[in-house]
């Protein structure tokens, strides 16, 4: 056993042993038996017992100059390190305990340190802490134990960062009642193996039984079939550290990686998880770390694009904030931009994570993003956006004259784009708003009056334009001609507006038409209604086949909107040239 964990230095670790394997990336470092030295257990009580026959190898106790326990081999004692009611400073470092009941045991302990050691194959727990205050365990190895691999009870203020805790038949690190506390950078895996999660619910990977303010981050945590994680109070402690730093990893999260930003709404990969992971009982990591935390790293790359336009260019702004690393915050990460993707890039390494660059020609251009973390190592990205340099041209044609009832074709296949017209919409009032779309489209306007008819244009790459004309349609002498089918499908309309009170009446210049239907309808407040209807008979008039007639007159008030009626009754293809006659009175 010994020598397969000498043989993890820095690095990849990978343990071997009776008791269990895993393969796993940490800056762990653990002595060798070659410079180890075997002596029995250390109990110190009190900070007079830090003494040379008590295994301190140096130092004075102070912040800056800790005791120093370290060299040292202790096997099969019940308690291989104990220590007690202590205040000053210390740091056990480069020991390498195994076998007996348990390995570092600390009860009301101030200001103590656990580095670079291992402490493997107890009956009990690996490190067990009563009451301790500003402890730290870093970079060591808790495997194989019979109970829990680290477990507090008591304590606030500790930091436990980048440990193997791995085949411990409990918990693998397990905080009871503690407070403003880290878990960061652990690998945990392969713990709970004398699963008994049927009568203790708390049982798993990591346990947070009564705490609160307590950090677990950047773990990854490995427990197959055993129990991952375990919080019992919600909202008390914090699972991940935002985005885009992350969670942890987790070995049965089953979310996709596809999406990125804050709200996993955005596509891209940013190398956490779409959806949260939920921890057993209570608590939440919003964002799951998808691969295996292997610290030193590639950085991954993430940016989203925003593009703006000039008359004659457009701008692409890009921002790299959300871009992550395992270890370093996004802050000290460095960026550098390729805005054609052309293997030459457009910016140097900068701590700025946002830029702009001008594209003066349209196209399709792929930008690609290079994140540089503090060790040199780097993660690339590419987006394809649409850059538009020129907006289209609208073209809407020539004014139009029309008369009421005619059948009007608004022409807009002139206007032009550079990356071509995805949309044509022409727009305007015509008793209610018109909304037609097509290069091409036709209306038929009813009334007398003049319309303003816009078209606006939307090329590929979502700029616009917009172009008008006006339509002026007129009721002065309008041909009215039977087609063939109903009558009514020969109607023409218009609207009269009277510009004082007076007569209104209809003359009708017949060419073969036997009869005319005169219909008057009030339109002024909310929906029309009748008001005149007669039938002109032509020969009654002696205006058949040929001749003129005109009609009885109708009285008309300023102020008022009347809708013009005229229906043809004769053979098909006989019409009559007509117009309104008025006699306004002063």
């Amino acid at each position: 056993m010994r020598g397969t964990i000498a043989a993890c230095m820095v690095g990849l670790v990978v343990l071997t042993a009776t008791f269990f394997s895993a393969n796993v990336s940490a800056d762990v470092g653990v002595p060798t038996s070659e410079v180890l030295t075997l002596r029995g257990p250390i109990s110190i009580d009190g900070n007079a017992g830090f003494t040379a026959e008590n295994g301190v190898t140096g130092g004075t106790g102070e912040p800056w100059d800790p005791y120093i326990i370290e060299g040292w081999e202790i096997v099969d004692s019940y308690i291989a390190i104990r220590i007690a009611n202590t205040d000053k400073w210390f740091e056990i470092r480069n020991v390498y305990l195994h076998g007996g009941t348990g390995g570092v045991y600390f009860y009301a302990v101030s200001n103590g340190t656990v580095i670079n050691s291992d402490m493997e194959g107890f009956a009990h727990a690996g490190i067990a802490v009563w009451s301790g205050t500003n402890i730290v365990i870093g970079e060591s190895v808790t495997a194989g134990n019979g109970h829990e691999g680290i477990i507090f009870r008591d304590s606030v203020s500790l930091n436990i960062s980048g440990n193997i805790v791995s085949s411990n038949a409990w918990q693998g690190i397990m905080l009871e009642r503690c407070q403003m506390s880290w878990v960061i950078r652990n690998v945990i895996s392969d713990n709970v193996f004398d699963d008994a999660s049927d009568i203790y619910a708390y049982q798993a990977g990591v346990t947070l039984f009564s705490c609160a303010d307590v950090s677990v981050y950047h773990n990854s945590i490995i427990e197959d079939p055993g129990q991952h994680a375990y919080d019992d109070v919600a909202g008390a402690n914090i699972w991940d550290v935002g985005y885009p730093m992350g969670g942890n990893h987790w070995s049965d999260y089953g979310g996709e990686d596809i999406m990125c930003g804050p709200e996993q709404s955005l596509p891209g990969s940013d190398g956490l998880g779409d959806s949260p992971r939920f921890i057993v009982n209570s608590g939440v990591d919003r964002y799951p770390v998808v691969d295996s935390l292997t610290f030193d790293s590639a950085p991954y790359a993430c940016f989203f694009t925003n593009v703006s336009a000039s008359e004659d260019s457009a701008f692409v702004c890009v921002d790299a904030s959300w871009s992550r690393d395992n270890e370093d915050h996004p802050s000290i990460l460095q960026v550098r931009w390729d805005f054609e993707d052309d293997g030459v890039w457009d910016t140097p390494l900068t701590l700025e994570k946002t830029a702009e660059h001008e594209y003066t020609i349209s196209g399709i251009y792929t930008i690609r993003l290079q994140v540089m973390d503090s060790t040199g190592a780097t993660g690339e990205t590419v987006r394809v956006v649409s850059v538009d340099a020129s907006p289209p041209v609208a073209v809407a044609g020539s004014d139009i004259m029309a008369l009421v009832g005619q059948n009007v074709m608004l022409d807009g296949s002139a206007s032009y784009d550079d990356v071509g017209i995805a949309q044509f919409v022409w727009s305007f009032w015509d008793c209610d708003f018109v909304i037609l779309e097509g290069a091409m489209v036709y209306h038929t306007f009813l009334f007398v009056g003049t319309y303003d008819v816009t078209l606006t244009v939307c090329d590929a790459c979502g700029r616009t334009s917009t172009d008008a004309l006006v339509v002026t349609v007129t009721g002065q002498t309008v041909t009215l001609t039977k087609l063939s089918g109903k009558a009514d499908a020969s109607t023409v309309y218009w609207l009269f507006e009277p510009v004082d009170n007076g007569e209104w009446c209809l003359r009708m210049d017949n060419y073969g038409l036997r009869s005319v239907v005169i219909e008057i309808y009030d339109a002024t407040y909310g929906p029309a209604y009748l008001v005149f209807s007669a039938t002109v008979k032509m020969s009654l008039y002696e205006a058949y086949p040929l001749g003129t007639a005109i009609s009885d007159s109708v009285t008309m008030y300023v102020g008022a909107e009347y809708i013009i009626k005229v229906t043809p009754q004769g053979s098909v293809g006989a019409f009559a040239l007509v117009n309104d006659m008025f006699d306004g009175e002063s």
